[in-house]
């Protein structure tokens, strides 16, 4: 994230929000920018599909973002890398994340600055975990 930690987290914190106003938490491939004074839900534009793929896998990205994943399964390697929280989620799990033969179950608790704390709970397989508070140049 580069350093826009805050920027991030308030960007998930709206898609999340937008989610719940559609069936089944399915984004839209495009819904509108209105006023909220205006409009008090979003808007989906009439001919988006919907769902729409890339809009579902956005959520999943985000996560992985936020949570500073990156994984290298050619090594047996999850590194992760400055973890953050939005304010509304105090705890996050992740159960049987896979790198390449491998599986991790991972515990995020919400710290201080939005900064989160790290508990590897399980691994199966042949994979190093590795927690870092400083960011890693890598390409996005």
């Amino acid at each position: 994230m580069y350093g826009f930690d805050q920027d991030a987290c308030r960007i998930f914190g709206g898609i999340i929000d937008a989610a719940q106003h559609f069936e089944h938490y399915r984004l839209p491939e495009v819904f509108a920018g209105f006023s909220r004074d205006e409009f008090h839900v979003p808007v989906r534009y009439p001919v988006a599909c919907h769902p729409q793929a890339w809009a579902a896998g956005a959520v999943p990205f985000m996560i992985e973002s936020l949570l500073g994943l990156v994984p290298n399964a050619f090594e047996n390697r999850l590194h992760v890398v400055r973890p953050v929280l939005p304010e509304f989620i105090n705890q996050l799990e992740l159960l049987r994340l896979r790198v390449g033969k491998a599986t991790v179950d991972l515990r995020f608790e919400q710290g201080p600055d939005r900064l989160a704390t790290t508990r590897v709970i399980q691994v199966s397989g042949k994979l190093d975990v590795a927690v870092s508070a400083e960011q890693l140049n890598r390409v996005a």
